[in-house]
């Protein structure tokens, strides 16, 4: 039973779209010029060290990548509940921990990263049995446990601590069900209802931030207004007006600022020095020893710095590319719940990248995500992987669907064929 549901494959690299293991290889490639770039600042005993414990994250990454391609493919639809419950308990383990971390068997994890995969499976897996029966599938029972319900949970547990990753999670939710042709009307109101919600939420917070106190409002607030107005500085006066939580608060805003500006001008300057050519070179980065996490949330500025612009363009070149031959691929499968999988990855793995890039070159406010496969981090990377090897066995079983309708041919019989044919055939 084992071997039917699990089938180890050696070859398996062979098959699948060899355009994305190629650019997967390539983007790994840049992760260890990454390590190599950032080892000298990282707080180990050995540069060594740091090169094992990169190894055994892509080993790791590696596994369950394979591992995703050897499980039978019609496993997927059935684990989609095991993953969310796994991803539910995992975040509600970190939430109450205060953090967006946990513990598990001496490794750090951190499940939001997971919660975004079992999240596109359980959409996906939703909308297939909603297009089938669109009247059931709208009722409010199925919406509130099999749809909507565990989302905004996960949603929830994720937004408190990790405000991007909530905006991508729920980014992501919301391609899923246009592509899958979800009622439009639901998609509208749900959105408008989080807008006003987020609006009411500012507006309380700016009436009485000392109710927020313990959360990260006043971090996200501090970002956006950083982002749009600039060094906005008060006078005396004003904070003397001040209750002494709104002094306090803003104090300590105000030194939050100083150090995001000063990790922001770092990025946009290791960009500046990248140039054309010629670079840096490899580990000869200056920018990466003021930047707090050169090896995750600025990786793409310091691999600029010391790779040149050209050595940026590449990489953004591969996410394009990665982008193009998935879509590609997501034409040819007839089954709609791998065609929903493919998008809403893809969509994870896209949406990451933006705002990654676009953090390091000043686009979008100050925010930490990880750039896929490239950042450290055995959790980034290992979910990429994971990705990835969900991505090639959906291609794989659509490949192989084709290639069944080709190879067997079903002979018609004489009374089944066309009229005309048979009397062409008698006239012969």
């Amino acid at each position: 039973m084992m071997n039917g549901i699990f089938k180890i494959d050696l070859n398996v690299l062979r098959r699948g779209d060899k355009t994305i293991w190629g650019v997967v290889a390539l983007l790994l490639g840049f992760a260890l010029l990454g390590v190599i770039s950032t080892s000298t600042i990282s707080e180990v005993k050995s540069i060594s060290s740091v090169f094992l414990i990169f190894a055994r994250d892509v080993l790791v990454g590696v596994v369950a990548m394979l591992a995703a391609c050897w499980l039978d493919y019609r496993c997927y639809r059935g684990i989609t509940w095991i993953a969310l419950v796994l991803s539910i308990a995992g975040l509600a383990w970190a939430f109450l921990s205060g953090t967006r971390w946990i513990s598990l068997f001496g490794a750090s994890l951190q499940p939001s990263a997971f919660a975004l995969i079992a999240m596109v499976m359980f959409t996906a897996r939703y909308l297939e049995k909603y297009n089938r029966d669109p009247e059931s599938m709208l009722s409010w029972r199925r919406l509130i446990f099999d749809l909507w319900g565990p989302v905004l949970v996960m949603a929830f547990l994720i937004t408190f601590y990790n405000l991007s990753t909530g905006l991508i999670f729920m980014f992501t939710f919301y391609v899923v069900l246009l592509i899958g042709r979800y009622p439009v009307r639901h998609i509208l109101v749900t959105i408008g209802a989080f807008i006003v919600m987020a609006g009411g939420l500012y507006g309380l917070y700016k009436a009485k931030p000392e109710a927020f106190e313990g959360t990260r409002m006043g971090t996200w607030v501090a970002r956006l207004e950083r982002f749009f107005k600039k060094d906005e500085t008060l006078d005396i006066a004003d904070i003397n007006k001040m209750s002494p939580a709104q002094r306090e608060d803003y104090n300590r805003r105000k030194k939050e600022d100083a150090d995001k500006r000063m990790q922001e001008n770092a990025a946009r300057t290791a960009i500046a020095l990248g140039g054309v050519l010629p670079s840096a070179g490899p580990g000869k980065s200056i920018q990466k020893y003021f930047l707090s996490e050169a090896d995750s949330d600025f990786i793409f500025s310091i691999l600029v710095e010391e790779y040149s612009f050209i050595g940026g363009a590449f990489i953004l070149l591969l996410f394009v590319l990665l982008a193009i031959r998935v879509t590609i691929q997501a034409f040819k499968v007839e089954d709609m719940f791998g065609m929903l999988v493919l998008c809403g990855l893809l969509c994870v793995m896209m949406s990451q990248a933006v705002v990654h890039t676009g953090v390091n070159v000043g686009m979008i406010p100050l925010t930490g995500q990880n750039l896929p496969f490239i950042s450290s981090g055995g959790t980034s990377i290992i979910t990429s992987c994971l990705m990835i090897g969900i991505i090639q066995k959906i291609i794989m079983n659509s490949q192989q669907a084709a290639e069944a309708r080709k190879t067997v041919q079903p002979v018609m019989r004489e009374e089944e064929k066309p009229e005309e044919e048979r009397e062409d055939a008698q006239t012969e």
